[in-house]
């Protein structure tokens, strides 16, 4: 989400943008840098997982709207989102909101798992969206005056 910030980011995109043409996935695989969020959320309404690579974030604004969107997330096992969006990911697979990953044979096996076995998700979809209200204006709002 977002355009690149800096020239690293840029030359990952490109990277990633040839990488996709070489072994002919233009059909399945579509970046598109600083989105509006209007087709942020037509992205989200039609697809079934979302992926967040950043290491580290201190947050991760970005999760928890994938998990109000309903997808099964993918998130960096670091920061914010091991630490307070998707903390039961390595627990109790019946509390998942969601899963953590780190290195691209992480990624992949969990993207495996998600893809080969959908209608095991529909569980964590309701809790990652339940999930996602913690952070709501009106929550925000509420234990913020306390």
């Amino acid at each position: 989400r977002g355009p690149p910030r800096h020239a690293d980011d840029v030359a990952l995109l490109q990277s990633l943008q040839h990488t996709v043409t070489s072994l002919h996935l233009e059909a399945y695989i579509r970046f598109i840098p600083n989105a509006p969020y209007p087709v942020l959320q037509q992205y989200m309404q039609n697809s079934c997982i979302g992926i967040h690579t950043m290491w580290n974030e201190h947050f991760g604004i970005s999760v928890v709207e994938l998990m109000a969107a309903g997808l099964i997330v993918v998130a960096h096992n670091s920061g914010g989102p091991r630490m307070d969006i998707i903390p039961h990911a390595s627990g109790d697979a019946r509390k998942a909101n969601g899963y953590l990953a780190e290195t691209p044979e992480e990624y992949a096996t969990t993207l495996y798992q998600i893809l080969t076995t959908p209608d095991s998700h529909s569980n964590m979809r309701v809790r990652a969206r339940q999930s996602a209200t913690r952070y709501s204006d009106e929550i925000f709002s509420e234990k913020f005056v306390k």
